[in-house]
């Protein structure tokens, strides 16, 4: 609302600005006042009997006016966004072999280290080296007798992440929760939205580089798609597998649920004072349902 008051200043003062510049131009040069009533009449007059006016006279109006109006375009001018469609990659089936029961997590080989993780189980093989790579693992190949969370589902074409507690916490906390979708190979446990265009994203028992990896895929959207506006991004892994050596340093790391509550009680969403009737975050809100929804196509 201050954004669009500044605005409308802006253009009174544009407008008196050049208004009075053209009246001093054509004044000095043709001894015509713009802002006369009487003036006017007597142009129309001589119009009317065909008496001979300057051409330039005309042109020096045109011009006049239409510097009023380019000025006026360029200072209230709508801040259009747009959205980069991304298309969507079809992955190839590959054919089915006879695997273990178990999920098996490989990290690569010195001579292979530009190549992204690949899991494999009893459906097949899928090599992850799509844009957002899920790295919940640090060192080297080793295999789990189980999945690390009964709550995270390990299938053929993603890693999906289910915890209700931490939902509840960023909605205690003021946050608005936002659907999560299948980023690359990954669907993290949290995304959300506050205030002062800020965005949470949260996974439980990976390594940060799989939170960065989607702070990442956002990041390049809104550069691409946003102009003069700042989104503050925060990233967090509960219990992270490389929490001994993060290789994300911008991620917050914490040990339990707990922890992240106590941390988020003193972290809530603070109201916006230059947003009082809701209507910038409500087309936030609808800014971010679309990247994800975009996001969600890789």
């Amino acid at each position: 609302m201050n954004e669009k008051f500044n605005k409308f200043l802006l253009g009174i003062l544009w407008t008196t600005v050049s208004t009075l510049a053209l009246c001093f131009w054509l004044n000095i040069n043709f001894g015509f006042n713009l802002l006369s009533a009487a003036h006017w009449r007597h142009l129309a007059y001589m119009q009317a009997s065909q008496q001979p006016v300057k051409t330039i006279f005309y042109v020096s109006l045109i011009i006049g006016f239409s510097f009023i109006i380019l000025g006026l375009y360029v200072l209230i001018r709508p801040n259009l966004r747009r959205i980069k469609l991304i298309k969507k990659h079809k992955q190839k089936k590959q054919p089915e072999t006879s695997q273990p029961e178990t999920p098996v997590v490989t990290t690569p080989s010195i001579s292979e280290s530009a190549r992204p993780p690949i899991i494999t189980n009893n459906r097949g093989s899928i090599d992850y080296s799509a844009d957002i790579p899920p790295a919940p693992v640090v060192g080297t190949t080793y295999t789990h007798n189980k999945p690390q969370s009964e709550r995270i589902e390990i299938t053929d074409s993603t890693i999906v992440q289910d915890y209700p507690e931490i939902t509840q916490i960023f909605q205690d906390a003021g946050y608005t929760i936002k659907e999560p979708t299948n980023i690359g190979a990954f669907c993290p446990a949290l995304i959300a939205i506050g205030n002062n265009t800020t965005l949470w994203v949260g996974a439980v028992e990976v390594g940060t580089n799989a939170v960065q990896g989607i702070i990442d895929a956002f990041s390049a959207i809104f550069r691409d798609t946003l102009e003069d506006i700042e989104i503050n991004t925060h990233g967090f892994v509960v219990n992270a597998t490389d929490a001994d050596a993060p290789k994300s340093s911008d991620i917050m790391l914490f040990k339990t649920i707990d922890d992240l509550r106590d941390y988020m009680q003193d972290h809530r969403n603070t109201p916006d004072e230059d947003d009082p009737d809701g209507e910038g975050f409500e087309a936030y809100s609808n800014y971010i349902s679309t990247v994800i929804k975009h996001l969600g196509t890789f």
